[in-house]
């Protein structure tokens, strides 16, 4: 008794038996949502860097005229606030467009983080 030999007595061989199908993904993501969530992420982290860097050299600036560090300080919070905003704006597009939603503890530190050069330039501006 051959196990290699089909109904017809030919003999096969294992590579011409057909594959399984690979198994199915969870959920097949649209190419838009994908670019959404990238660049969702990727303001969210220049946001959360550019803050990290601001508060850093706020508080480690000199307080000088002649310094130039404050004054890059305030122009990397306005780039901050900007790349905030966008972040901010881009998290009810991600939600509208991805078929499975961002999980909530991501969706809340896009929030904070997105909030945090707002924060900042308020309380930097109060006497």
């Amino acid at each position: 008794m051959n196990r290699n030999r089909s109904k017809a007595g030919r003999r096969t061989s294992r590579k011409s038996r057909a594959t399984p199908p690979p198994a199915p993904r969870a959920t097949e993501e649209d190419r838009r949502s994908v670019v959404a969530t990238v660049g969702w992420m990727l303001a969210t982290l220049a946001t959360l860097l550019g803050t990290l860097l601001v508060t850093v050299l706020y508080l480690f600036a000199p307080a000088e005229r002649s310094s130039l560090l404050p004054l890059m300080a305030n122009y990397l919070l306005l780039a901050c606030c900007i790349t905030g905003a966008v972040a901010l704006l881009a998290t009810p597009l991600v939600y509208r467009i991805r078929a499975d939603r961002p999980p909530p503890l991501i969706v809340a530190a896009v929030v904070v983080i997105g909030l945090a050069p707002w924060t900042i330039l308020l309380l930097s501006s109060l006497p």
